[in-house]
């Protein structure tokens, strides 16, 4: 599993000296701290919306592969505690749209039983696979990503990439190709995650760990953690699944 440390945000005076030259520029300190480590958390975000400008500033100011985690808006977790939120998530697709070449934009549809409620179709941003920095970081609010790549074997290695260093519940594979299929399965096992293979309808993720506290395989980082007794999901660490029609 690979690990990247960081801050808590990075915009502090009093590291001058210590972390910081004494004269460096307020302005220069993103950059000068993505020298040094591969990651931060923007605690900014937590306090005001980012704007697709803003977003734009902080990716130009640091290298390829550099990682933020944006601290979800105070708005949206705190003050309405997650209920109607749907034009404050609508702008984190907004800052989104920065990423890449939009091939289907978001939009907010009636909920079919519930003629006050919105739902949100998903904003889709194509990229390449070089774009990982950009794809494999965690992004709030129905965002989806076509990434192009130059064969089922790199879009494989990515998922099974992704899997590894930074966790999945489930990994989805459509194909009609024997070959295909026992490769996708090749990945899932080595990266601990759960295979659905052709499968659709409501519920498909989480194979039977999707009725238990305990929703994954614990082999990979986005199932380290129970809810239950340790007896009861113990045999289970070492479980991974793949499940298709008969």
């Amino acid at each position: 599993m690979r690990v990247l440390c960081g801050t808590s945000g990075y915009d502090y005076e009093p590291w001058r000296g210590r972390f910081y030259p004494e004269d460096l520029p307020r302005s220069k300190m993103l950059s000068h701290y993505a020298s040094k480590l591969p990651a931060v958390e923007i605690n900014y975000t937590f306090r005001r919306n980012p704007t697709e400008k803003l977003v734009r500033r902080w990716a130009a100011q640091v290298p390829e592969g550099f990682r933020f985690s944006l601290k979800a808006w105070q708005r949206i977790t705190h003050h309405a505690r997650l209920r109607k939120t749907g034009a404050m998530i609508a702008s984190f697709c907004d800052a989104a749209r920065a990423l890449g070449p939009v091939l289907l934009d978001s939009q907010a549809v009636v909920h079919p039983q519930f003629k006050d409620a919105r739902v949100r179709t998903p904003l889709i941003v194509r990229l390449d696979a070089k774009d990982d920095a950009k794809y494999l970081k965690e992004w709030f609010g129905p965002i989806a990503f076509v990434i192009a790549t130059d064969g089922t074997g790199e879009s494989l290695e990515i998922a099974r990439r992704a899997a590894v260093e930074h966790g999945a519940l489930t990994l989805s594979l459509y194909s009609t190709s024997p070959a295909v299929i026992d490769e996708a399965v090749a990945a899932a096992e080595d990266a601990g995650v759960a295979l659905s293979i052709n499968l659709t309808g409501g519920v498909f993720v989480n194979q039977s760990a999707a009725f238990s506290d305990y929703h994954g395989t614990g082999a990979n980082p986005a199932a380290n953690a129970a809810l239950t007794d340790a007896a009861f999901v113990a045999s289970r660490f070492r479980v991974v699944q793949h499940r298709m029609h008969v």
